[in-house]
Order: C-alpha cells, then structure tokens, then sequence
C-alpha cells in the first residue's frame, strides 16, 4: 500500500487543472470516490478568492457626480476629513471622491 499526502493548493493559484485540457475543462474536484468536474461558476469564484475584488471598481458607463446623492456624499466627505485631516483636508471635494475611488 503507498500512501501520499498532498497539501492544499494555495489559493492564489487554484484552480489546478490538467493542462492538456485548459482550465474550464481540466478542473475538477475530489468528491466522495470519484472526481467531478468545476463549474465555470466554481471556477469563478476560486478566481475571486485568490485576493481582493474589484469588480465594484468598474466605473459605470455614463454616470456622473450628479448621479450620487448629495446628502450622503457630503456626509462620506466630511467623515473622512474629520478621520484623516492630513490626507485629505484642503483637497477639492471631487479629489477626495477620487482618493475615495467614488469616482473614477
């Protein structure tokens, strides 16, 4: 009998996949006595993992400042110099939105 141990994958690089066959359809995952292949959704999300998203940093096409409620901007703005007055205290306030990556 040979037993081998074998570590998780780290997960900035999963998924492991058999390359001969690309990465949606070489991908796959142990379950109970077989093996079954990953969704692209599963695929996805093991992408998602491997750090932080930024899939809400994508500007949305033809929006503007005018598009954001001016209450709570102006609420967001003074927060943050009130919290960090170094970093953004003299800034206009489309600059700190920028710092702020509200807009892009």
């Amino acid at each position: 009998m040979v037993v081998a141990e074998v570590g998780e994958l780290d997960p900035r690089f999963k998924p492991c996949f058999v390359a001969a066959w690309g990465e949606y359809n070489g991908s796959f995952t142990r379950g109970g006595d077989g093996d079954r292949r990953l969704t692209d959704f599963e695929i996805h999300l093991l992408h998602t993992n491997r750090g932080q998203p930024d899939d809400d940093r994508q500007p949305v096409e033809g929006a503007t400042l005018d598009d954001l409620e001016p209450s709570e901007t102006r609420a967001l703005i003074d927060r943050v110099r009130l919290r960090q007055p170094r970093a953004f205290a003299g800034l206009p306030d489309e600059q700190v939105l920028r710092r702020l990556n509200v807009l892009a």
